[in-house]
């Protein structure tokens, strides 16, 4: 073949086999993040995103899979085989959360968009609190409360719901998730999203007491925002999904009322519907549960018990009674408020099996309870709030919130 033939095909082979591998760059990390268990902390959030937007990771796969293929077509039969079995198993594993969210969303019946897909986090919102108000000073500490309010507010009382920020009973604050407030008050609800004292010292007969007395503090006052009292929803993420089951479940149950009451001086702290987003329902079981193959090891062996050791004081061995009363499924029985339960199924943090045991244990006592699971989604997924974990949220809580407390 003469050279001026041969020259174009040896561009192009390398052409093809540069687009592959420069494809194959994001690609990789992507991948690697959805199949293995993250190594430290700090990659949790990473994981997060690689779940939510693995479509993302899908589309720099297929093309450097097709990419691969026309290079080892053109004759890059070493390079071109290796980087066209890499970028292929990187198709597969970003496919895998887009095609199981499909599959959960069928049997959902919530419709997935594309075209919202791409949003904000929900860290970012188009506006913010009406007000910030002190509602309590247990021991000497201000707690406050941001209250959102509809842009339209109704002639006649509407619903509200208190918000419990996350961060595992140690950090965060309120506003941390502006988003769910903004989209909240979109569907006529007047949002109060509540600051709590947090571990350490040990918190766990605080915290809960804390909540009470923001849901008691939001019925006092419920003419003064526009709030039917007998519409009040809890709402809350991971550590706060607890505190807000604690807080529902305790109210009006006898030996919750003495073991976790209000934390200040208030009325009626029940409420009309709770919703747990990744929240645990029983310390004790879910401290002992075995380390599922694709979550990673260091979280249960180490940082992930200290936050709950600085929460109680110390290992369920060492402190059964506190784990006992700081469990929402101690209180669980038939007349708890309707529930719904909202968990990822590789939730690396709090394991899905101890939702599945609660949900079965609900079904049992009699109780008004809901739990779905999002196979593919980890903990926190609501935080990208375009991506399809976070539609199918937001359409169930939707659902539930307009059953419950009647909202738009």
């Amino acid at each position: 073949m003469p050279a001026k033939t041969r020259l174009p095909k040896r561009l192009a082979r390398r052409l093809a086999l540069g687009v592959a591998i420069a494809a194959a760059v994001p690609a990789v990390p992507v991948a690697a993040l959805i199949v293995l268990p993250f190594p430290t902390r700090t990659f949790w959030i990473l994981t997060v995103f690689a779940r939510e937007y693995s479509l993302l990771g899908a589309l720099a796969a297929l093309a450097a899979t097709a990419a691969a293929v026309a290079a080892l077509w053109l004759g890059a039969r070493r390079a071109g085989a290796v980087t066209a079995v890499v970028a292929a198993l990187c198709l597969v594993a970003t496919l895998v959360p887009v095609v199981t969210a499909h599959r959960d969303a069928r049997r959902l019946g919530v419709p997935l968009s594309y075209a919202d897909y791409f949003q904000r986090p929900a860290t970012a919102a188009d506006r913010g609190p009406d007000a910030t108000v002190a509602y309590a000073r247990p021991g000497g500490a201000e707690l406050r409360l941001d209250v959102w309010r509809p842009r339209s507010p109704a002639e006649k009382p509407g619903p509200a719901v208190v918000l419990v920020h996350g961060g595992s009973w140690t950090k965060g604050r309120r506003g941390m998730t502006p988003r769910w407030n903004e989209w909240l008050t979109e569907r006529g609800a007047t949002v109060f999203d509540i600051d709590y004292r947090l571990a350490p010292p040990a918190t766990w007969n605080q915290a809960p007491g804390d909540v009470r007395c923001a849901v008691g503090w939001v019925r006092r006052n419920a003419a003064r925002y526009g709030v039917d009292p007998g519409r009040v929803a809890l709402m809350g993420m991971s550590a706060g999904g607890h505190l807000a089951l604690l807080a529902a479940y305790t109210s009006g149950h006898a030996e919750g009322e003495k073991a976790l009451p209000p934390s200040c001086e208030t009325g009626d702290t029940s409420v009309s519907a709770v919703v747990s987003l990744y929240g645990p329902y029983d310390l004790a079981y879910s401290y002992d549960l075995a380390v599922p193959w694709w979550a990673a090891k260091w979280l249960s062996e180490g940082e992930g018990r200290v936050m709950t050791h600085d929460f109680i004081g110390g290992p369920p061995e060492k402190e059964p009674a506190a784990y006992r009363a700081a469990s929402p499924i101690t209180y669980l029985r038939a007349d708890v408020p309707p529930t719904l339960s909202v968990q990822g199924g590789h939730d690396q943090i709090v394991y899905p099996d101890d939702g599945r045991r609660a949900a079965r244990l609900a079904h049992a006592a009699g109780a008004s309870h809901r739990y779905v699971e999002i196979g593919y989604a980890g903990h926190a997924f609501d935080l990208a709030w375009g991506g399809f974990g976070a539609q199918m949220a937001r359409a169930e809580i939707g659902d539930f919130l307009r059953r419950t407390i009647r909202t738009g």
